[in-house]
């Protein structure tokens, strides 16, 4: 192999090293700030449930628990997609 391409293998190789290392820091950055906003809301959500219930005392935890029920076995998400959904393209 000529000199001048050992050379540049030498040199590029640093650098690509540095630059897939900064995709991956910057992926995982973002997926630990998802995350993070993602455990917010799940804690708002369940301080409304608690203040709602608390609030009312009229069986709220019982009609959102079924809607819950009705709403995840509608779910393409968890049931995959169903037979009667229409296409999209």
């Amino acid at each position: 192999m000529p000199e001048s391409f050992l050379v540049a293998v030498e040199i590029a190789t640093p650098i690509l090293t540095l630059a897939v290392g900064g995709g991956v820091g910057w992926i995982a950055r973002q997926q630990r700030k998802s995350h993070n906003r993602q455990e917010y809301t799940n804690a708002r959500i369940e301080a409304m449930d608690y203040a709602l219930e608390h609030a009312f005392k009229n069986g709220y935890r019982n009609r959102r628990d079924s809607k819950l029920e009705q709403l995840l076995s509608k779910s393409d998400f968890i049931n995959g997609p169903r037979a009667d959904a229409p296409e999209t393209n």
